[in-house]
């Protein structure tokens, strides 16, 4: 019993962390590492396109580790609890890093 709680305290703090990122990212777009505005319209439509998928990819990804964090933890299965944490936000992070908009910043 003792596991779960703690297991549910720590997909809250996950999620809670999670939505932060998420609110840090709508509010200044410029602390997403890689993203800077383009110059000509079509960079701009296309930077804004962007920053609404990243927006929705991130809000799901909450809700996801939430939900996955809840089920397994209530499974009492250790793997399948770090799994639920770890996977929906790799995953997403990197198809966001993906479809980033002319390549990001480069280095």
């Amino acid at each position: 019993m003792g596991t779960i709680v703690v297991q549910f305290i720590v997909v809250i703090i996950t999620a809670v962390v999670l939505y932060a990122a998420y609110y840090l990212g709508k509010s200044n777009p410029r602390m997403i590492a890689g993203f800077k505005w383009g110059v000509s319209s079509d960079e701009i439509a296309q930077d804004k396109r962007w920053l609404k998928s990243f927006r929705r990819w991130m809000l799901a990804n909450v809700y996801l580790t939430l939900l996955l964090g809840v089920i397994a933890s209530l499974s009492g299965n250790a793997i399948y609890f770090l799994t639920a944490l770890i996977a929906p936000t790799l995953l997403i992070v990197f198809y966001l890093a993906i479809t980033m908009p002319r390549g990001g910043k480069r280095i």
